[in-house]
């Protein structure tokens, strides 16, 4: 069922916690999810290195309102930074997913990989750099 434009926007900030405002957290993963995937299966794919936690997006102060018609994304407002490495491999982050609790919200492809260990010690993504859109 294709959704009507305004409709896209509304769904979408819905989805990341910004109408009616709610908690979200972001995961980073070191490979590609699917629509079927149960949490279990996706958490499967999280990066595992020491200090890794997922981070908590919390509604308008977060997340920028939805954008565009067919389809719709919305974006980070602000930067949104992984906790430091500590410890173990190094990992390469290749996607990015949302949850609400233990409910999946939707996942998409990093702009960028981006390698997490010794020489890069922490995971931070700017303004406007992690975009998810109505497919």
């Amino acid at each position: 069922m294709p959704l009507f434009a305004a409709k896209e926007k509304s769904a979408l900030e819905e989805l990341v916690g910004r109408t009616p405002t709610g908690k979200r957290w972001v995961m980073l993963l070191t490979a590609a999810p699917t629509k079927a995937m149960s949490l279990a299966e996706v958490e499967a794919k999280r990066c595992t290195f020491g200090g890794y936690a997922d981070v908590e997006t919390p509604g308008t102060a977060s997340w920028d309102a939805a954008t565009g018609e067919a389809p719709a994304s919305i974006t980070n407002t602000g930067t949104i930074t992984f906790p430091e490495w500590t410890s173990g491999a190094d990992q390469v982050a290749t996607y990015f997913a949302v949850r609400e609790g233990a409910a999946l919200v939707g996942y998409e492809k990093l702009e960028a990989a981006v390698t997490i260990g010794a020489g890069n010690k922490v995971a931070s993504f700017a303004a406007k750099t992690l975009s998810l859109t109505i497919t």
